[in-house]
């Protein structure tokens, strides 16, 4: 009599703590698409060659997320982030696009930059702190109609997009049912003059895909009408 009622204290103590051990629920992983503001001026369509078109910013370290419009802090030491410039020569539309930031001169003023290729040009953000500051201009050396798009990744490249940044993790709440979130980059994108003031009429007539109406995915949009600005050199 004595063994059953020890085993069925065991059998109880047992059933207990089934009930009270809860598995943890898995963490729900967030995909960010972060914006940092850039001015390009003169906004005009128009320029001419050796006119300088100035590339700049003051922005906080705390990166806006397109979708939610939720601010996160994101500094070097946790995200080290690279930043260029890719310039295409446009022909008009059906017309291939050609490499064209060797036609550029690049003054620095504000932190560092230069071009690297036939396509693309580096520039460097100084950090103090709390803001991220640059300012660079571009002087072109012959006639043409020309994309400039600005680009902001992680240093790392597209290894970097997606994987839990436990910085960024760590500015997000439990979400509705409790749950631990995880944060990834999806995206990364600088824009231009608020995305308003970019000459985008003149992109979408020189461009062979018209954005609106090619159903590229929204960050393919993003990219198309705030983070490239077009004008004419004459």
């Amino acid at each position: 009599m004595v063994k059953n009622l020890f085993k069925l204290g065991v059998a109880g103590s047992f059933c207990l703590a089934l009930a009270t051990c809860k598995k943890s629920p898995s963490p729900t992983s967030v995909s960010l698409i972060l914006t940092a503001p850039v001015t390009v001026s003169p906004t005009r369509a128009t320029m001419q060659v050796g006119d300088t078109l100035w590339v700049e910013a003051a922005c906080s370290d705390s990166l806006r997320d397109f979708e939610t419009g939720r601010r996160f802090r994101v500094q070097p030491q946790d995200l080290p982030l690279a930043s260029y410039f890719a310039i295409h020569k446009l022909f008009g539309n059906g017309q291939p696009t050609t490499a064209n930031a060797s036609a550029f001169r690049v003054v620095e003023k504000i932190g560092r930059a230069g071009t690297g290729g036939a396509l693309t040009g580096q520039f460097f953000p100084i950090y103090d702190g709390h803001t991220y500051r640059f300012r660079f201009g571009l002087i072109p050396t012959q006639p043409g109609i020309n994309a400039i798009s600005l680009l902001l990744m992680p240093a790392e490249g597209e290894s970097g997009l997606e994987k839990n940044i436990p910085a960024l993790a760590a500015q997000l709440p439990p979400d509705p049912e409790g749950r631990e979130q995880r944060a990834g980059i999806y995206d990364l994108d600088y824009l231009i003059n608020e995305g308003k003031a970019n000459n985008y009429d003149l992109f979408r007539k020189q461009t062979t895909i018209d954005p609106e109406t090619s159903g590229l995915p929204a960050t393919s949009l993003v990219y198309s009408r705030q983070s490239t600005f077009t004008v004419e050199v004459k």
